[in-house]
């Protein structure tokens, strides 16, 4: 099962990498005609559709000066919350949902 595991994986990251070759390929045939938002083409038989988006960082220091155009994320510091009284752990306890996430596998050769 373990080894079948492993070999599974490999296989799964050999057709990334292929299917991201791909992805370029298709990309660079297209880019000059590619616009930001939903892109379609019909080739071949095949409809393709390539979304581009622009990806924007936000420099969090200089952020929190300005008072508008963000939203700020509110996350639970877990280091914080061991450190919070009973109280507190309440209130916080309130404002949050816990659910159950993706289980993390590793599997290694031995």
């Amino acid at each position: 099962m373990y080894s079948e595991f492993l070999e599974i994986k490999k296989q799964i990251t050999e057709l990334e990498d292929k299917k991201f070759k791909i992805e370029c390929a298709i990309y660079e045939k297209h880019q000059a005609n590619l616009v930001n938002g939903s892109n379609t083409i019909e080739e071949d038989g095949f409809k393709i559709r390539i979304t581009l988006k622009d990806s924007v960082k936000v420099d969090q220091v200089k952020a929190q000066l300005v008072p508008f155009g963000f939203r700020t994320k509110f996350e639970l510091d877990a280091k914080a919350y061991k450190n919070l009284t009973d109280d507190e752990k309440k209130v916080v306890d309130e404002c949050t949902t816990v659910t159950p996430a993706k289980p993390y596998f590793q599997v290694e050769k031995i």
